[in-house]
């Protein structure tokens, strides 16, 4: 089999691969396999194509045998760790799925592949994208309710919902509110009346004494913006991983308190008229978000800009969300959570609701998320920002 191996075409070798595949001989295809040698990329596209026509996607037993069977070269070892990863993801079980990827990034380096430029790489990978998630995400949540986190008023609307068309909500810790929270509510006062007509809700994670006392001065400082400023207790110390989800936890409280269409950011950004211009330009869709071309399916859905229709298709959305994600905080504390419970949820409505209008804004905007937002800059002092903030702000009246 050595010289046939070493003498015959890559075309024959690969058409051997294949037949001991369909035939399930497993142990004569490693055999094979260990022929190759480390720079030999016909082995990466011959393990694709093998994993994709046996459906290994569904056949977790077959494809942790086969993986665990694979002889030491990276590049083999780098397309087994992937599937496992992506099978990991099929099963919503997404910590060890980030551990099979970075193992599949480590090989991937150790073989002298480049995951963004190698052609047989993305070729193979960009192939893999239709991965679905496990639809037993929406199963389960249907049957379920999600009690959302209990918030207490600080500071309550100064007019009715009836004379707005939007919420803009944002969720955060006392720490990102008193470094972040001036610049974001200075950006949305200076859009003058184009605000006007909007409900701004920031809901403050564990707030102290000095952060409700800022929270009191900055409804002064705003009084043309119609704000609701929201506190909520965690007794258990959050994982910060909790901060940077719990946005997306409150939507369905949103949805009933106010039956108006919700964008939902991060706090660390400065306002702009095109975020707010998405009002308007997302009518037609449930849900939309940004998305990104990355290798890894799950990491497709960035959360930095939400935007969701006060629709059923978007209640539909928002339920199971918040669910997969309070049931994940508990165990997995990784700064992908809110992107994988994104990715989850959506593509299993997709598969599930013909019905559900689902808006890329990469599309829509006609640009990525940086040209709609602007980022904050993190090494500016909270005394800088404060001090432009309330040099800005209209006299007081008396």
């Amino acid at each position: 089999m050595r010289r046939a191996f070493a003498c015959g075409s890559d075309s024959a070798w690969i058409g051997l691969c294949h037949a001991l595949a369909q035939q399930g001989k497993d142990a004569e295809l490693v055999d094979l396999l260990r022929l190759v040698s480390p720079d030999r990329a016909q082995a990466a596209e011959t393990l694709f194509c093998i994993f994709n026509n046996r459906g290994a996607v569904s056949d977790w037993d077959g494809m942790a045998r086969l993986n665990a069977r694979l002889p030491a070269i990276p590049v083999l070892k780098m397309v087994g760790s992937y599937w496992m990863g992506c099978l990991f993801a099929r099963r919503n079980e997404f910590e060890e799925s980030a551990l099979a990827y970075q193992d599949a990034i480590r090989q991937a380096l150790r073989s002298g592949l480049d995951l963004g430029s190698n052609e047989l790489f993305r070729r193979n990978i960009l192939s893999c994208q239709s991965i679905e998630p496990s639809t037993s995400v929406l199963a389960e949540d249907d049957r379920s309710s999600f009690h959302w986190p209990p918030v207490e008023p600080l500071i309550d609307l100064r007019h009715g919902a009836d004379a707005c068309t939007g919420v803009l909500f944002a969720s955060c810790d006392a720490f990102y509110f008193q470094k972040y929270g001036h610049r974001f509510l200075s950006s949305i006062r200076d859009l003058g009346a184009l605000a006007e007509s909007l409900i701004v809700e920031i809901n403050v994670v564990n707030p102290d004494h000095d952060t409700v006392e800022m929270i009191r001065q900055v409804r002064e400082l705003v009084p043309t913006i119609n704000l609701v400023v929201t506190t909520e207790v965690v007794v258990d110390r959050p994982d910060p991983v909790y901060f940077a989800s719990n946005r997306f936890l409150h939507l369905n409280r949103l949805q009933r308190r106010y039956g108006l269409d919700l964008v939902v950011v991060d706090i660390d950004i400065e306002v702009t008229a095109r975020l707010l211009s998405l009002f308007v330009l997302c009518r037609d869709f449930d849900v939309a978000l940004f998305e990104v071309d990355t290798i890894f399916p799950w990491l497709r859905y960035l959360g930095g800009v939400l935007y969701v229709r006060h629709d059923q298709e978007g209640h539909r959305f928002a339920r199971p969300l918040a669910n997969f994600m309070s049931r994940k905080l508990g165990g997995l504390r990784n700064w992908f959570l809110d992107q994988a419970a994104l990715w989850c949820t959506i593509e299993s409505l997709r598969l599930r609701r013909p019905d559900f209008a689902f808006g890329v804004l990469n599309g829509i905007t006609g640009g990525p998320l940086t040209e709609i937002v602007h980022l904050q800059i993190a090494a500016e002092s909270n005394k800088e920002a404060r001090e432009e903030f309330t040099r800005r702000a209209p006299p007081r009246r008396h």
